[in-house]
């Protein structure tokens, strides 16, 4: 009797040994923001950040309008982190001061995808005007392809798509300097 106990214990133990840990709970928040060309909406590159935790995305916006000098910056509220900063010029061009670097887009591969787009979500920065479907539309077919937003989209199916116009130059602004940028959270 007391060998078949010791056989089912050493095979309780196989059989345990042999399964696998379910993975981790990732621990961290990723985002990722899209700069889209405002005239051609073609995509000109991305710039993502790593939180150490996994949150909602609320946005706080500062906007300083240009009388001659403006600014408009944006804080991830959960982590308190500065997410966008750039200047506006009335009858000049501003910097884009945050972040200062996008990387290109041919280090993004694609895949041609249908899939839908997700809800949009208008970050009012400097216009009360909210862009129309057909805006959206344009700029979820600049980026719908890419495997990234592929990605960030299967991490976070019910996630928005936070969206904003930079416009660094005002008055007599160059449509051409300006760009769509878009927020996505994994």
């Amino acid at each position: 009797m007391t060998k078949w106990i010791f056989a089912l214990a050493i095979v309780g133990s196989l059989l345990t040994a042999c399964q696998k840990d379910p993975a981790p709970a990732s621990n961290t928040d990723q985002i990722v923001l899209l700069k889209v060309d405002y005239l051609t909406t073609t995509f000109e590159g991305a710039h993502e950040w790593t939180f150490p935790t996994h949150s909602t995305l609320n946005f706080d916006v500062t906007y300083r309008p240009p009388g001659d000098f403006g600014n408009l910056t944006i804080h991830y509220r959960e982590e308190n982190a500065k997410v966008f900063d750039g200047d506006i010029i009335w009858m000049g061009t501003g910097t884009l001061n945050y972040p200062t670097t996008f990387n290109a887009p041919s280090t993004y591969p694609t895949t041609p995808s249908n899939a839908a787009a997700p809800l949009f979500d208008f970050i009012e920065a400097s216009s009360s005007v909210v862009p129309d479907a057909s805006v959206q539309q344009a700029l979820w077919n600049a980026i719908k392809d890419l495997d990234l937003v592929q990605d960030y989209l299967t991490s976070n199916p019910n996630g928005k798509a936070h969206f904003f116009l930079y416009t660094p130059s005002v008055g007599v602004g160059d449509p051409a300097e300006w760009d769509w940028m878009i927020f996505l959270k994994d």
